[in-house]
Formats: structure tokens, C-alpha cells, sequence
């Protein structure tokens, strides 16, 4: 399993238990989100004229997988 970095961690530790969430409540990071998208991390949706996100299981799993050091 890959293992989230920090700026991957925060991001989905800001969409902990908050369902989905605006895109607007997060500063633009564009490289981050991408990375999450494509592992699988996080999910998006349109909610009419907002973009939103949202944890999945698989991001829940790899935010709590041990850090390495």
C-alpha cells in the first residue's frame, strides 16, 4: 500500500467525518487533489455549480496505515 504524504494527509483529514465538501473550502492545490483522485483516496462530485469532495474507504485506510521512519 502506498503511503499518503503530508500535504496528502492533511487534505483528507480535512474531509474526515464532513461528507462531502466544497472545493472552495480548501486552498487551490491542484497537484494534490489530482494525486488523491487517482489513487482513489478521495472522490468528486458536482453539486450544481460547486465541486465537491469526499474520503473514501480506501483513503480512510491509507490516512491510518503506519508512517514509516
Amino acid at each position: 500500500m502506498t503511503i499518503p504524504n503530508q500535504r496528502e494527509r492533511r487534505f483528507m483529514q480535512e474531509l474526515q467525518g464532513s461528507g462531502w465538501v466544497k472545493a472552495t473550502a480548501f486552498p487551490p492545490n491542484s497537484k494534490t487533489i489530482e494525486g488523491l483522485l487517482i489513487k482513489g483516496w478521495i472522490e468528486q462530485q458536482e453539486s450544481g455549480n460547486d465541486l465537491c469532495y469526499r474520503i473514501t474507504d480506501k483513503g480512510r485506510a491509507a490516512k491510518t496505515a503506519p508512517v514509516r521512519v
